[in-house]
């Protein structure tokens, strides 16, 4: 995985004041490159993307089917008590049969998220899966929204289903992080000739 973006090691508070959360082109083909990299190799829920910077059907659809899955798996490592005994989930211990040890790890960062950060319960609590019909409605925009305050720390924006500045913030600072996103350069110069 790993995209040709600006990722790289940086304090959480340098990725806040870098990501200006307008959603334009660049973060919705960052967000495409992401999608087709979290697609699940033996069993693909989607089609490739084409990373053109079109927000449409088949992207929403797309990241509906992600966080689905990830709703799943987080009610899955819930159920199976991983996160409170912070032990690998059962597949781990059976030959890796439910898939790769990227999701593995992945489902580990998940427990530690939530323990770490015990107010994201009542946010995980209220994500509700979703019905996968390609539009981009409050309860997709809810769940996105719990799925990167889940991603991204210091994400201080309520769940609402209002996708707005500070959400598309966390969007950009996760896509950076996974490398498919490269902030926008500020002009630091400023108007008028003031310093």
């Amino acid at each position: 995985g790993g995209g040709s973006g600006g990722g790289g090691k940086r304090l959480i508070s340098e990725w806040w004041t870098q990501m200006d959360g307008f959603w334009g082109g660049n973060t919705t083909r960052a967000l495409q490159q992401y999608l087709n990299s979290q697609r699940s190799a033996d069993q693909p829920e989607f089609e490739m993307l084409a990373c053109d910077a079109t927000f449409g059907p088949l992207t929403i659809q797309a990241l509906q089917l992600l966080l689905n899955r990830t709703k799943r798996e987080l009610n899955e490592q819930t159920r199976d008590d991983i996160s409170l005994r912070g032990n690998a989930p059962k597949a781990f211990h059976t030959g890796d049969s439910g898939g790769s040890r990227r999701r593995i790890a992945e489902l580990s960062e998940l427990g530690t998220n939530l323990i770490s950060r015990p107010w994201l319960v009542d946010d995980i609590a209220s994500w509700e899966m979703l019905r996968i019909d390609a539009d981009w409605n409050r309860s997709t925009k809810a769940a996105l929204q719990a799925f990167l305050k889940l991603k991204v720390s210091g994400s201080k924006f309520k769940v609402d289903g209002r996708f707005h500045q500070k959400s598309s913030q966390a969007l950009q600072i996760l896509l950076a992080q996974e490398g498919w996103y490269r902030p926008a350069v500020h002009n630091t110069t400023s108007i008028a000739g003031h310093t």
